[in-house]
């Protein structure tokens, strides 16, 4: 009775202590997406490669909220222009 509440104590541990270690990207990620994913994607996802926007323009309607400095609005603009066809 103890044996199988120690496996299925370990059991679970091992489980939490996977689910919580951090993913490594299976490639190489920019500067500009990581700015991306971490100003952008708590309210968006990934934007749809097959629409184009006006990426300046949704730039202006979204940088005093995010509170972006020139840099990094310029790299957020280089990360949106390489989904611009």
């Amino acid at each position: 009775m103890k044996l199988r509440l120690l496996w299925g104590i370990s059991v679970a541990l091992g489980l939490i202590w996977i689910g919580c270690t951090p993913k490594t990207p299976s490639r190489a990620i920019s500067e500009e997406e990581r700015l991306f994913r971490s100003k952008c994607v708590s309210c968006h996802s990934l934007p749809d490669v097959q629409q184009k926007w006006d990426w300046e323009a949704l730039l202006q309607n979204h940088e005093k909220r995010l509170k972006l400095n020139q840099q990094q609005r310029e790299m957020l603009l280089k990360y949106f222009s390489s989904f611009a066809q």
